[in-house]
């Protein structure tokens, strides 16, 4: 198993690269270091193979106002990642020492504060993420070649027995109806009665009443970030997120811990919220909404697909709501009503 730190070292070591993302590239890196305790020089020794073998190849990068400070003996950003010329080996590396250095840093602190880290090659890590893949497609619409897209390392914190146990996700969107925000409610109260635990994203709307109904019930909910675990700005968010790791809960993020909030960040969660579940409802979206993104990941994950159907034809055609159509018809999501429900929750009990 391969330290946490040796893992978010080479995640943020992204040169300009041919052909790969840069999280294929450090899969590949980290595939071929060996030893409990790998140094900076068997990375860089891990590239010149590669590359000899033909398995890599790196562009030069142009000079980079970050690279340059680095290599002055400055700090490594807190974000992002940075242009490393191989083909300059001193030079790389400095930079890897220096990421080994900050990478470390940052494990070490976050486990002082009570998170623990889970990085793809651990035995903890779940196992339904290993093989996701980007969805990727050409302006024709034609997919391309898949990229891997499961997260390098897991932030986490909270019950760790959680992050492969079995659990209902739930969703929708952030501005629901007093009807979708019911189900919302409802159905996370329903899973946390049953002692299911109810997976979604810590965000206003449908996903917050989720995970409130959870724990109004005396369950527990498993809420995924989009931005590091100290990066939740004071507030609502923030009170849930307490909540939850306070009652037995689990807290995820693949963001660095000071990491802000973006909203494209937490669309980039929706993807881990259509694998990770073993079933996945999506109380009320409009046509297109954010829950899409999720929905689009349970036929390859396996993951059974269920959306709210409303009482009334009125309930069901207003826009908040037209996405539930769209759900049954082209994704092939179960219509979920009170009485189906007892059945779900028992599927998802494992």
């Amino acid at each position: 198993m391969l330290p946490d730190s040796l893992v978010i070292a080479a995640g943020r070591l992204g040169s300009l690269r041919k052909n790969r993302s840069a999280e294929s590239t450090a899969r590949m890196i980290l595939s071929r270091v060996t030893g409990d305790q790998p140094s900076p020089r068997d990375v860089l020794e891990a590239v010149i193979a590669l590359e000899a073998e033909g398995s890599i190849s790196f562009q030069t990068p142009s000079r980079h106002e970050v690279t340059e400070r680095i290599l002055r003996g400055g700090a490594f950003p807190d974000t992002g990642r940075v242009p490393v010329d191989w083909k300059k080996p001193a030079e790389a590396l400095r930079v890897i020492e220096l990421a080994f250095v900050q990478a470390e840093s940052i494990v070490e602190s976050f486990e002082a504060v009570g998170g623990f880290c889970c990085n793809i090659f651990s035995d903890a890590y779940p196992g339904k993420l290993r093989p996701m893949e980007k969805q990727r497609f050409s302006k024709s619409g034609k997919e391309l070649t898949p990229e891997h897209d499961a997260p390098d390392v897991l932030f986490c914190r909270g019950n760790p027995a959680l992050l492969s146990g079995s659990c209902l996700g739930i969703t929708g969107c952030p501005y629901p109806s007093a009807e979708g925000k019911a189900s919302s409610y409802y159905i996370g109260r329903a899973a946390g009665r049953a002692g299911v635990p109810v997976l979604s994203l810590l965000s206003r709307g449908a996903p917050e009443e989720a995970l409130r109904g959870a724990l109004d019930a005396g369950g527990r909910a498993v809420a995924v970030l989009g931005s590091g675990l100290s990066g939740i700005p004071p507030g609502a968010m923030h009170d849930l997120a307490d909540r939850i790791a306070e009652s037995g809960g689990l807290l995820i993020s693949e963001y660095l811990p000071g990491t802000s909030f973006a909203a494209f960040q937490l669309t980039a969660e929706n993807r881990i919220i259509g694998t990770l579940p073993r079933a996945l409802v999506i109380t009320e979206t409009p046509s297109g909404g954010e829950p899409f993104h999720a929905a689009r990941r349970c036929a390859a994950a396996g993951v059974r697909l269920y959306s709210v159907r409303f009482r009334t034809e009125a309930l069901r055609n207003r826009p908040v709501s037209a996405g539930n159509g769209e759900l049954f018809r082209d994704f092939g999501a179960v219509p979920l009503t009170s009485g189906a429900l007892p059945d779900l929750i028992s599927f998802c009990r494992g």
